[in-house]
């Protein structure tokens, strides 16, 4: 668990507080429902007219399910009108006991905990995933597929609240989610424009890196994207988005940092702070850009304990306009 315990210290994060976000579509109620595991249950035309239904939200084991520990998953259709689509459209799916991957149309969307053999738990998130417009098949049918594990005790989409929701999102004239380079561990070297990465593996941002290869790791680790900038946005201030970093990071932007969010501790150990909670809106100086060529961003983050790196979106490039609009919603 997250300690939600303030520290006070210098922070160069423009401070935002995201509005609430509406229900459009309540998904509680009926969905399909299999004590079984195959990565094709996540397509969207595969067959669940066979499986058994459950209510959602609501323990398994108060549904028939007694004794079942192990995989299982959800499926449910959901028509998202095209009224929606110049929104940010959030999937709402309350608290999942205890790891969950989220699949919409076939696509991977997101998902909390970590799967065996490396097993963590993530029973006391709530799970709120944005959705891409393009995985959206808008005014058609969707299938929202969630693939499942619980370890013990209670299992499946046990609470909270259940559907489509939209939220205000920011303007964003390039988005860098996506692929970047990363990197486990801490060398100043990483920060360096000129750094050769080819050998750093990619990893999918925003996500937690322990759903990604990572389960075990807490500490250091880096990570780099390469972006072309072009001179029409010389127009206004250029603000760096990073969505959610669990816990601290610093950025650097062509070898320049430009942020640090918090301290960074100087050695491996446990701390406690809400920084996980924090959205990251840096100011990138104009100065230093590289317009109409290449780019390189490098986050350095420190993650203390459960979950880490850039988890949270949206993640990309902005201006000061966006931006004013995106606090005053």
């Amino acid at each position: 668990m997250k300690y939600r315990i303030i520290i006070l210290s210098c922070c160069l994060t423009l401070p935002v507080i995201a509005g609430e976000a509406l229900q459009e579509i309540d998904m509680r109620g009926t969905w399909r429902f299999l004590t079984d595991d195959n990565l094709n249950f996540s397509k969207k035309n595969w067959d669940d007219s066979t499986w058994d239904t459950i209510r959602v939200p609501g323990k398994w084991e108060d549904q028939g399910y007694r004794d079942h520990d192990g995989y299982a998953w959800y499926r449910y259709r959901v028509k998202i009108p095209k009224s929606l689509k110049d929104q940010g459209i959030v999937l709402r799916l309350g608290k999942i006991d205890d790891v969950d991957r989220v699949y919409i149309n076939g696509h991977f969307l997101q998902g909390r905990g970590g799967f065996p053999p490396n097993y963590i738990s993530a029973f006391n998130w709530d799970r709120q995933y944005l959705i891409p417009a393009d995985l959206i098949e808008f005014d058609q049918e969707n299938v929202i597929a969630v693939r499942v594990y619980d370890e013990w005790g209670d299992g499946g989409i046990t609470s909270g609240p259940i559907g489509i929701y939209s939220q205000k999102i920011i303007g964003l004239d390039i988005d860098l989610s996506g692929a970047w380079r990363f990197m486990p561990g801490d060398n100043p070297e990483y920060a360096e424009f000129d750094y050769n990465d080819r050998s750093w593996e990619t990893i999918r941002v925003p996500e937690t890196w322990e759903s990604q290869s990572h389960p075990d790791l807490d500490g250091f680790a880096w990570y780099r994207k390469t972006v072309t900038v072009p001179e029409s946005m010389k127009k206004d201030k250029v603000i760096l988005v990073l969505g959610r970093i669990d816990d601290f990071d610093e950025v650097y932007f062509n070898s320049i940092r430009i942020a640090r969010h918090r301290s960074m501790p100087n050695r491996i150990e446990t701390i406690h702070s809400d920084a996980w909670q924090q959205e990251r809106f840096y100011y990138v100086p104009l100065h230093i850009i590289r317009w109409n060529a290449d780019n390189v961003i490098a986050v350095r983050v420190y993650d203390s304990i459960n979950t880490g790196g850039i988890y949270e979106g949206p993640v990309g490039l902005t201006n000061q306009k966006f931006l004013i609009q995106y606090r005053s919603q």
